[in-house]
């Protein structure tokens, strides 16, 4: 049965990595081309962020992490740090 879950969990981990860099890279082309046409200058950071909170919270949520938020967030401008090495670090701060 461990098999089978870490079996799971790693084809869910490979297929949601692998389709939101896909949807990411179509989106934003289309947002690029969009912007040309319209000659618009606007910026995609805040849409990219959205996005990769979204994915974040898909892939924390398949890999069966679980997570709790202590305190209020800092205010930007902020570099965090993980005291740890995991390989689930990246994935539970963009969550």
């Amino acid at each position: 049965m461990r098999f089978l879950r870490a079996a799971w969990r790693l084809a869910f981990l490979v297929l949601t990595v692998g389709g939101g860099l896909l949807y990411m890279r179509v989106t934003d082309g289309l947002l690029r081309v969009t912007r040309r046409l319209r000659g618009s200058r606007e910026s995609t950071g805040p849409w990219r962020a959205r996005v990769l909170h979204a994915w974040a919270r898909v892939v924390a949520r398949g890999l069966g992490l679980r997570m709790e938020a202590r305190g209020e967030p800092p205010r930007p401008p902020v570099f965090l740090v993980s005291n740890r090495l995991g390989y689930t670090d990246i994935v539970r701060l963009a969550a």
